[in-house]
Formats: structure tokens, C-alpha cells, sequence
């Protein structure tokens, strides 16, 4: 009969497992005991911080603008032009005359010819003495009558403007600040490092000799202590794995206690 220890202590995590190898010899004729013991840890590292050096205090020089100035108008005055008074042009034509020589004619036929015609107030019509029928005028040729009703108003000049063009200059407003950090190291510094708390949830995997896989489930989670027989799942003979996995970071220590019975020599 011979028994031996097999054990492990280290940190894993989501992306990285913990594996551990169990070898049963090839001269085993039974494994009588197979006993885990599993310890669940607050994760731990063994760095505690990192060390800043080799940075030199840098300054920028501010530029500070002097007294905001401004450019003259360019034109002082606004040269305005008071309107005139308001002008009327005279009528052009007269309402009494003809724009041509004319004449009138009356047609008189018998028995009124010779008789004398009246004018009577009615457009272009005439009366002869003694008869009741009114005579029309015609014209002599054609004509027109020019009114003097076209003339104009001048309003000079009505329409002016102002210009005030000018600027402000604020010199040394626009500025920059170049700032370089060279190159450097920080060093790590030695010291244990553990979080507040374990929190991971640790499951586990046990690979035979053969490559086939078991799967033990969760183990616990935190801070934790679980022992397991695993005598039934090892009666082949080689080199066994015990996978742990963890759902954030992790750390265990497991122990694995064998007793077997070996062949004569």
C-alpha cells in the first residue's frame, strides 16, 4: 500500500483555469482512496502598486492680451443732405385753344336756307328762327384740345445713408500651450495585495487518462471549504486533471490525498 499528496495553490480567472495533475502509477493494482480537499481564497497578488517616477513638473507661460483698442470710424461725420423744398413744374397747353386751325360748318338745306341759327345749350347743336328742328354742327377737320394737366413734383435729394466702418483689435488673444512628458518607467513595488473579499463562483472538471471529462460542478462560491471522494472516477491507471474555472478572479488550494496498493516486487 502507498499513499501520496498531490497539491496546488494559485489564482485563476474567467479567461484562465487552474489545472492539476493527479498521476496514478502504472503498477497500481487498486486505488483504495481518493480524497480532495478544496479551499476557496480571497485572490492574491503580490504586487501592491506601482510606483511613479521619472516625470518632471512642466509650466506653460499664459499670454495675457493688453487693452482692447479700436480703429478710427471712417467717416466722422455722416454727411447728410437736407432736402430742398417741395417744387411743382407749370402746366404744359392751354384749355382754350386747338391744338390746330379749325372751322364749324352748319348744314342748312331749303325751305330754312338763309334763315339765321342760335346756339342753344346742348353739345354741338344750333336753331333756326321760326322752326323747331335743331341743326348739328360737324367739324371742319380733324382736332383735338391740348389741358394742361401733366406737370411733375421734385423732392431733392430725399434719399441719404451714414457709414460707420470701423474695427477692434485685441492683439496676443489667440496662444497656445505645448506641454511634453518624456519618457518613462514606473517601477512596481513589492507587497501582498488582496481584495476586500473572495466573491468567484469555482466550479470544477476532472479529466481521465482517456481524456474523458466529468463534470463536478460548483464548488462554492467566496470564501469556502468542500472535500470530495473521488475514488469512483479514478479506476484507471495515468495521469489525471482537475480543471478549476471561475466566473471573475479566483484563487484555491487544493489537496489530494491518494492511497493505492501497488504490485510486488
Amino acid at each position: 500500500m502507498s499513499r501520496y499528496r498531490s497539491n496546488i495553490i494559485d489564482n485563476f480567472d474567467a479567461s484562465h483555469s487552474l489545472k492539476q495533475l493527479i498521476v496514478v502509477p502504472e503498477e497500481t493494482v487498486a486505488i483504495y482512496e481518493a480524497n480532495l480537499h478544496v479551499f476557496g481564497k480571497k485572490y492574491r497578488a503580490y504586487e501592491s502598486m506601482l510606483a511613479g517616477g521619472g516625470g518632471e513638473l512642466l509650466t506653460s507661460e499664459a499670454t495675457i492680451p493688453p487693452s482692447v483698442t479700436s480703429g478710427s470710424a471712417s467717416n466722422v461725420n455722416s454727411g447728410f443732405t437736407l432736402p430742398s423744398d417741395t417744387e411743382s413744374s407749370d402746366w404744359v397747353g392751354n384749355t382754350d385753344s386747338g391744338g390746330a386751325a379749325h372751322t364749324h360748318s352748319v348744314s342748312i338745306s331749303s325751305p330754312y336756307a338763309g334763315n339765321r341759327l342760335h346756339r342753344v345749350n346742348l353739345p354741338n347743336r344750333f336753331l333756326c328762327d321760326g322752326v323747331d328742328t335743331y341743326f348739328l354742327t360737324s367739324s371742319g377737320n380733324p382736332h383735338s384740345h391740348t389741358y394742361g394737366v401733366g406737370h411733375t413734383h421734385t423732392n431733392q435729394p430725399a434719399v441719404h445713408c451714414h457709414t460707420m466702418d470701423h474695427f477692434h483689435q485685441v492683439p496676443g488673444s489667440s496662444h497656445s500651450h505645448l506641454v511634453q512628458v518624456p519618457n518613462h518607467l514606473h517601477e512596481s513595488m513589492a507587497g501582498i495585495y488582496e481584495p476586500a473579499a473572495a466573491e468567484a463562483e469555482v466550479f470544477l472538471m476532472l479529466k481521465d487518462p482517456d481524456g474523458v471529462e466529468t463534470n463536478l460542478g460548483s464548488l462554492g462560491s467566496g470564501e469556502f471549504e468542500v472535500e470530495l471522494e473521488l475514488q469512483d472516477y479514478m479506476m484507471k491507471k495515468g495521469v489525471y486533471t482537475l480543471i478549476y474555472t471561475a466566473d471573475s478572479v479566483a484563487r484555491v488550494s487544493s489537496i489530494m490525498f491518494c492511497t493505492v496498493f501497488l504490485e510486488g516486487d
